[in-house]
């Protein structure tokens, strides 16, 4: 419920409107750039899969090989697990539907090894893809930085605790 002081100025602001004394500024047209549009939404999908390859690579060569060994079958890359992951999310489809992609993207992205439906519902709680995303995380945030005040800071004191 809004405060009275705030209720009061929506009452009065309503009355100004409906009086016709409200000053009414209208914003100054900007032109849109068409064009530009057009090409960052036909650009958008082999943009965001080459940014997804450039940046989960770049943390790759960061902190080299991090994936245990495993009993059984042999394991499967963390970063090609962390790539995998923002296909999913990117496309919004399930893990089967993930895994076919990642087949199809797999040269596109610098995937060495497929994943299975299972392998890829299981990257979600594995502590090195954990730590990929974090980086991802950290990584992607460095640009904007100096411009955000609030959550930023929230997450780097959360850090140091």
């Amino acid at each position: 419920m809004p405060s009275p002081k705030a209720q009061h100025k929506l009452t009065q602001l309503i009355k100004d409107v409906k009086a016709r004394k409200y000053k009414y500024v209208p914003k100054e047209d900007k032109p849109i750039g068409w064009g530009s549009y057009y090409v960052a939404q036909l650009n958008e999908m082999n943009d965001f899969l080459n940014l997804t390859r450039e940046i989960v690579d770049e943390i790759k060569r960061e902190i080299g090989h991090m994936d245990q060994g495993n009993v059984g079958n042999p394991p499967k890359s963390c970063f090609d697990k962390a790539k995998t992951i923002l296909v999913q999310q990117y496309f919004e489809c399930s893990n089967r539907v993930a895994a076919g992609l990642v087949k199809i993207l797999k040269e596109k992205l610098n995937i060495q090894k497929e994943l299975s439906y299972k392998a890829i519902e299981r990257a979600y709680e594995n502590p090195p893809v954990i730590l990929v995303f974090r980086l991802l995380f950290e990584k992607t945030n460095e640009p904007v930085k100096h411009l955000e005040k609030d959550f930023t800071q929230i997450y780097i004191n959360s850090k140091l605790q």
